[in-house]
């Protein structure tokens, strides 16, 4: 059989599936188009679906024009006859299309004096389009016709579904994917709003209550200077100051606890040298990153160093402990590792699920390694 060639009614089903066998997405409409349209004779063979956002507009899955495919289109389909298929399912004007639709340009132009077509029905009964031919000649709606149309309309309309399907399936793969990229942005702001205030409230407690605790304890040693020794009042300024005295070191450390001077000033390089000089166990900080990094990564990097370091020197019955910080391309890595007892519950305990939520905060990840009698390894990456 040659494509040049019109078929004969008899061989039109043998003819289209042996031109469309193999055939799959656009390609099954391409191929489609063309062999429908040389088996009927016709000038123009289409297949279009329905606009779901637009039901009285269509739009050419593909379309067989004269002696080749038609550019892609939309159409309204008000004043042509495919405005009738959805309700009639089969529609056929043997003649006299041309008197009854003088707005559809293609008819007029074309001299498209003949139309049949038939609806894609989806699986729920849905019109999603149709499938049709167009001529100047007649083209009458014999069984042969009919039957042909309606088992490839059947095709096509599983493939708009499938497309349909697949669209929606990106949709909401997209979907899904900003509100994750949003939550992670959120709970970044979240992380960054936190260590602001912070910031805010060390730099209070520095530049206000600290500072007004030392003019006290001027204040003080002055009058303490003043007063002989052997008197009681001397006793009273003396006790006195060492409790000043004590109070300005708590308050340095809750200052330092909220967010550390040392990290906002000098870089993590200097705060995980500061957190190792004050740990109770020996420590060791074997990489520092060498450079400043975003306040987020940092304060994320140094807080749960200094939560690790914490529970070492609780739990851990450690005698030395690792501290490694290190830049591997676009991503920081960290380390906080001792020679302990292991068998942290790694599951457990609302402090290393906070531990998780803040790196989790910047996008990064968090592990913790405890086997019983070989001590605990706490690892993470962020992303840069």
């Amino acid at each position: 059989m040659s494509l040049s060639d019109p078929q004969p009614p008899a061989d039109l089903l043998t003819f289209i599936a042996e031109g469309t066998a193999g055939a799959v997405g656009d390609e099954f409409f391409r191929v489609l188009v063309q062999h429908v349209a040389r088996a009927f004779d016709a000038e123009v063979a289409f297949v279009a679906e329905v606009i779901p956002e637009d039901r009285e507009r269509a739009r050419f899955l593909a379309c067989w024009e004269g002696e080749g495919l038609a550019a892609p289109a939309e159409y309204c389909m008000a004043g042509t006859p495919c405005a009738e298929v959805g309700s009639a399912d089969l529609v056929s004007y043997v003649s006299g299309v041309i008197e009854q639709f003088p707005e559809d340009e293609m008819v007029v132009e074309m001299g498209l004096d003949s139309y049949l077509a038939v609806a894609m029905r989806g699986s729920d009964g849905g019109h999603l389009g149709h499938l049709g031919v167009l001529a100047s000649g007649a083209l009458a709606p014999d069984d042969a016709r009919v039957a042909a149309l309606r088992i490839f309309a059947a095709r096509a309309a599983a493939e708009v579904e499938r497309r349909q399907h697949e669209r929606r399936l990106v949709e909401s793969e997209q979907a899904h994917r900003a509100l994750a990229q949003e939550l992670a942005a959120s709970r970044e702001r979240l992380v960054e709003a936190g260590d602001a205030e912070r910031r805010r409230i060390e730099r209070n407690l520095h530049d206000g209550a600290q500072q007004r605790l030392v003019s006290l304890a001027l204040q003080l040693r002055i009058a303490e200077s003043t007063v002989p020794g052997e008197l009681p009042a001397a006793e009273v300024l003396a006790r006195a100051s060492e409790e000043l005295a004590a109070a300005m070191r708590e308050l340095q450390e809750l200052a330092r606890g909220i967010h550390p001077a040392v990290l906002s000033d000098r870089g993590l390089d200097a705060a995980l040298e500061a957190l190792a000089i004050r740990a109770p166990v020996p420590v060791e900080v074997v990489a520092t990153p060498g450079e400043r990094l975003p306040a987020p990564v940092e304060a994320t990097v140094y807080f749960v160093v200094a939560e690790a370091l914490t529970n070492v020197a609780k739990y851990a019955g450690a005698t030395h402990a690792k501290v490694a910080v290190e830049r591997l391309g676009e991503a920081l890595r960290f380390e906080v590792s001792d020679d302990g007892v292991g068998g942290a519950d790694v599951a457990g305990g609302s402090g290393l699920r906070g531990l998780h939520d803040r790196v989790a905060a910047v996008r990064g990840v968090l592990r913790i390694e405890s086997p019983v009698g070989r001590g605990t390894v706490l690892a993470g990456e962020i992303p840069l």
